[in-house]
């Protein structure tokens, strides 16, 4: 690859050229219009909550009560489809959907108090070493005793690998490494799980071994050069077609 043109990858960017090279093109190069889905917004609301409670921490020392941090992802549910369409299925109801971040909420709540928070939404950038590309991204939160957390709102439970097999957390933790000079102490999703019965789990692990983290940067390698290869088409599924965005222009790409 050409190291003197620099090119920017992100985790949202691989994640989305390795599901639909097609849906990756609609988004980042024709840049069409995208819609939010009940799923979307509701974790969308329960980060701006977090990330909030976690700055007003920073700045004050002081833990915003339980009511206060629901009235903020209350606020934020509201407020973020004025900003954005959102479309809800058929089945969905969005009040239901509202009170489902609710209890979740209410049950990280006693969790989020004993978090020491040193940044939220912490920006990052590393470049690719013999390479022109530059990773970049955020953190959720950073703690003061060197953890990478990221709080996720999900449907089921992850498995309990999912810390050494997630793209984003070996991306988290290369990040941390380049942007801080040391290793972190671990990484870990703060996960709440929507079920009928909603619970937390706090899956977390240990730093990457190298040999995980050279094939993170193989594979971002691999994606950027993809990117501009001027290949793209679609990857049929039900899970990637469900509810994509690009469902007409998809349907006309043949034409």
């Amino acid at each position: 690859m050409n190291n003197s043109t620099e090119i920017e990858i992100s985790v949202s960017k691989v994640t989305c050229m390795t599901s639909c090279r097609l849906a990756w093109k609609f988004r980042y190069i024709d840049k069409l219009p995208t819609y939010m889905d009940a799923n979307l917004l509701l974790g969308q609301a329960v980060h701006h909550a977090l990330a909030s409670f976690f700055t007003h921490k920073i700045s004050t020392g002081s833990n915003l009560s339980m009511r206060d941090l629901l009235e903020l992802y209350n606020n934020a549910y509201d407020n973020i489809p004025k900003a954005q369409e959102v479309r809800f299925d058929k089945d969905e109801d969005p009040l239901e959907t509202k009170i489902k971040g609710l209890n979740c909420l209410t049950l990280y709540h006693p969790q989020a108090i004993q978090i020491k928070p040193l940044a939220v939404e912490q920006f990052f950038s590393f470049m690719i070493p013999g390479t022109g590309i530059k990773f970049r991204g955020y953190f959720d939160l950073l703690t003061e005793d060197d953890w990478v957390l990221d709080y996720k709102v999900i449907a089921k439970a992850y498995p309990s690998d999912v810390i050494q097999k997630s793209l984003q957390m070996q991306a988290y933790d290369y990040a941390f490494r380049a942007t801080t000079g040391k290793l972190p102490k671990g990484l870990s999703y703060q996960c709440m799980v929507k079920t009928k019965v909603p619970r937390i789990d706090i899956l977390s692990g240990v730093p990457h071994t190298k040999e995980t983290l050279d094939r993170f940067l193989k594979l971002s390698v691999q994606v950027a050069k993809d990117m501009q290869s001027g290949n793209y088409y679609p990857s049929e599924s039900p899970m990637n077609c469900s509810k994509c965005s690009y469902k007409d222009a998809c349907e006309r790409w043949h034409l």
